[in-house]
C-alpha cells in the first residue's frame, strides 16, 4: 500500500512539472519580440589578414601627377596644370585638413590623410565623367571619401568663384561687352548688344526629385524633351563666358516665364539697363526695346523685300554665340551629357553650377595667353571639299578648294551693285525717332545693303 501511495506520488509530482514548464514555454512564446537586439561587435582584421584584392594603396598625389604629364593631366581634369594650381592656391584653405594622427585602417602605404589637390583631382575628375568607382580606385580611397570630397570642393569653389551680378551700373563694361559683339557682327551692324540669353535643360535623374527631395509634384520637371530637367537660364557675352545664370525653374516651364524668374529680367523691367544697350534672345522671349529678337514665320510669310529674313540672318551671327556656350559646356564637362545620378536636387545645381565657373576660368585662362589657335579657325580661311565622290580617300590637301567667307561676298557684291536690299529714302530716315529699335535695325541692314547670301 505504501509503494503504491509512493508511486502516485510521484506521478503527480511529474505532471506537475511538465504543466509548469507548458505554461512557462507558453509565456516565452507570447512576448513580443525584442526590437532592438544587440549587434555582435565584429573586430577589425589586421592588414595581413586581409586577402590582396581588397587591400588598396592610397596613393601620394605628387608621383601621381608626374606619372600623367601635361598632356594627360589635361585630359584627365579637364584643365591645365596652371589652372589647376591657381583654383588649388584659392580654395585649398578650405579644403585642407591636417593629419591629427596615422589610423590603423585597410590601406596600405604611407598617406594616412587625403591632400587638398586629391581632392581638387576628385572634383574635376568627377564633372569630367568619370565614374566614382575609377575616381576611388585612381587615388586609393573609398567612394564614400570621393563624395564628400566632391562635396567640399564644391562648396570651395562657389565660395570663392561666384559669378557675379550682370553689371547693370557699370557703364564701362557695359560699353565692353557691346563693343565685343560689335566686332562679330557684319560690318558692325549690331553695336549695342550687351548679352545673349537661351534656356539649358538640365537633365536630372527621377531619384533626384522623388519624394525624399521635398519636390512635391515630379512632373513639373518632366519638360518637352521627354525627360527630366531643371530650366537653366543662362546669358553669355561675345568670348562665350557666362555673365548671369538663373536656377530657379524646373524642366516644364517655358523659358519666358523662366526667364522672369532671373535677376536679369528684373533689372531690364525696373530700368537699371542704359537705353542704348540690348540683349538678344529667341523668339521664347517676350520683345521689348532691350530684348530683341528674330522675326517669326508668320511674319516672314508677309515679308515682301527679305528686310525681315536679312535681319534674321544677320542676328543669328551673334545669338549663335549661346550655342556655342552650351557645346562648349557639355564638350568640357560630360557629366552634362547624361542625367544627373545624385538623389538630392541640390547637387544637381550645384554641379552645374560648378561647371559654369571652370567654364568662365578656362575662358579667362585662354584670353590671357591670346591661345586663339585651338579654338577659332584663320580669319578669311575656309574650305570646302573638292571630290564629289564620298569614298574617295582625301590624300593631300589639294581636295580641298577655297571658299570665301559671308563678309568677302558681300563686300564684293555690294561694291558692283548686285545687292537687292530694300532701299531706304529720305522720308524713312526721318521717321527713325519714332521707330523700334528693332525695325530701326532692320532698315539699317537694308539701307546698307547688306542681304543673306545665296
Amino acid at each position: 500500500m505504501h509503494g503504491v501511495m509512493g508511486q502516485s506520488d510521484t506521478v503527480h509530482l511529474v505532471s506537475v512539472l511538465l504543466i509548469g514548464l507548458f505554461l512557462l514555454l507558453v509565456i516565452h512564446l507570447s512576448k513580443p519580440a525584442r526590437i532592438h537586439t544587440r549587434r555582435k561587435r565584429i573586430k577589425r582584421r589586421a592588414d595581413r589578414e586581409l586577402p590582396q584584392h581588397k587591400k588598396r594603396k592610397r596613393k601620394q598625389w605628387t608621383p601621381l601627377k608626374t606619372s600623367l604629364g601635361p598632356e594627360l593631366f589635361r585630359v584627365h581634369h579637364r584643365v591645365t596644370e596652371e589652372l589647376f594650381q591657381k583654383i588649388h592656391h584659392k580654395i585649398k584653405k578650405h579644403i585642407h585638413k591636417e593629419a591629427k594622427y596615422v589610423r590603423k585602417t585597410c590601406c596600405t602605404g604611407d598617406v594616412s590623410h587625403i591632400d587638398s589637390r586629391a581632392r581638387l583631382s576628385m572634383t574635376l575628375k568627377h564633372l569630367g565623367g568619370s565614374r566614382t568607382c575609377d575616381i576611388a580606385s585612381f587615388h586609393g580611397v573609398s567612394r564614400q571619401t570621393v563624395g564628400a570630397a566632391i562635396r567640399q570642393t564644391f562648396d570651395a569653389i562657389k565660395r570663392e568663384y561666384p559669378i557675379s551680378p550682370f553689371p547693370f551700373d557699370d557703364d564701362a563694361k557695359l560699353q565692353e561687352l557691346a563693343d565685343g559683339f560689335k566686332a562679330k557682327s557684319t560690318a558692325g551692324l549690331f553695336d549695342s548688344v550687351v548679352g545673349v540669353l537661351d534656356g539649358f535643360l538640365l537633365r536630372v535623374g527621377k531619384t533626384c526629385i522623388g519624394n525624399k527631395s521635398g519636390c512635391g509634384d515630379p512632373s513639373k520637371f518632366y519638360c518637352r524633351k521627354k525627360y527630366y530637367a531643371l530650366n537653366c537660364q543662362v546669358c553669355c557675352d561675345s568670348n562665350r563666358k557666362i555673365t548671369s545664370l538663373s536656377l530657379r525653374s524646373p524642366g516644364a516651364v517655358p523659358d519666358t516665364l523662366a526667364h522672369m524668374k532671373s535677376e536679369l529680367y528684373w533689372g531690364i523691367a525696373s530700368g537699371k539697363l542704359p537705353a542704348r544697350f540690348h540683349f538678344l534672345g529667341d523668339g521664347a522671349y517676350p520683345r521689348s526695346e532691350q530684348m530683341t529678337t528674330p522675326y517669326n514665320r508668320t511674319e516672314l510669310r508677309r515679308d515682301v523685300g527679305k528686310a525681315f529674313d536679312n535681319f534674321n540672318y544677320y542676328l543669328s551671327q551673334l545669338r549663335i554665340n549661346i550655342e556655342c556656350c552650351f557645346g562648349m559646356l557639355v564638350n568640357k564637362f560630360p557629366i552634362l551629357e547624361s542625367a544627373l545620378k545624385t538623389p538630392l536636387l541640390s547637387t544637381a545645381v550645384d554641379t552645374f553650377y560648378v561647371c559654369c565657373i571652370v567654364h568662365n576660368l578656362c575662358i579667362d585662362e585662354r584670353l590671357a595667353s591670346n591661345s586663339n589657335e585651338r579654338y577659332s579657325f584663320p580669319p578669311g580661311k575656309r574650305y570646302t571639299q573638292v571630290a564629289k565622290v564620298r569614298s574617295e580617300m582625301l590624300r593631300s590637301q589639294q581636295d580641298f578648294e577655297y571658299v570665301p567667307l559671308v563678309d568677302e561676298v558681300t563686300a564684293h557684291d555690294f561694291s558692283l551693285g548686285r545687292c537687292r536690299g530694300t532701299q531706304v529714302d529720305t522720308e524713312d530716315l526721318e521717321e527713325d525717332a519714332t521707330l523700334s529699335r528693332k525695325e530701326k535695325l532692320v532698315r539699317k541692314i537694308s539701307r546698307l545693303g547688306y542681304v543673306r547670301p545665296t
